[in-house]
């Protein structure tokens, strides 16, 4: 066999031989790698993972959970503080209007029994007359029915009076 390998001939013989080193090469370690491969590790590095995956997301709904409960906490004392803002303005003008009805002589300084309410001295109206008329008849005392109407005994009485009156005088007539 004559040795007559051109120099072409010779690269191609030479990159040939090194393409097959390297691909048993190649082949040798992965198997390598196979046979030192633990799957339990794998598992557990992916289930350890997964769980701090897990984690992380029940910190970020813990996180969010506690800023909404911040915004409503700061939604219910806003509305508490403009509340009672409203309850003060609320007082402020009762008073004023209780000022006006003294000024006007509307009201009496004197206090009903029922919760210091001042007495009203101008006279009843028909709704409230009725009202007298129907608590009498359901059985309230002329103290009650002072007391629930906020009017002085003496107008409760002379409605009651009148009241009195007014029957006597349709049974006399139907007599």
């Amino acid at each position: 066999m004559p040795n007559s390998f051109s120099g072409p001939q010779l690269i191609l013989l030479g990159l040939a031989i090194v393409v097959i080193g390297f691909l048993l090469r190649r082949s040798f370690t992965l198997g390598k790698k196979s046979r030192e491969r633990d799957p339990a590790a794998e598992v557990r590095a992916e289930m350890r993972a997964a769980e701090q995956a897990a984690e992380s997301g029940i910190r970020k709904m813990e996180v969010r959970l506690y800023d909404y409960g911040r915004e409503v906490e700061g939604r219910v004392q806003t509305t508490l503080t403009l509340l009672n803002r409203l309850i003060l303005e609320a007082d402020e003008e009762t008073g004023r209007l209780h000022e006006l009805l003294l000024t006007a002589g509307q009201v009496d300084e004197t206090a009903t029994a029922a919760e210091g309410v001042p007495s009203v001295t101008a006279p009843l109206t028909a709704d409230e007359q009725r009202m007298v008329r129907d608590l009498k008849g359901a059985g309230y005392t002329v103290p009650q029915i002072s007391r629930l109407l906020r009017r002085p005994v003496d107008d409760v009485t002379a409605v009651i009076s009148d009241s009195d009156d007014s029957d006597e005088t349709g049974r006399t007539d139907a007599a």
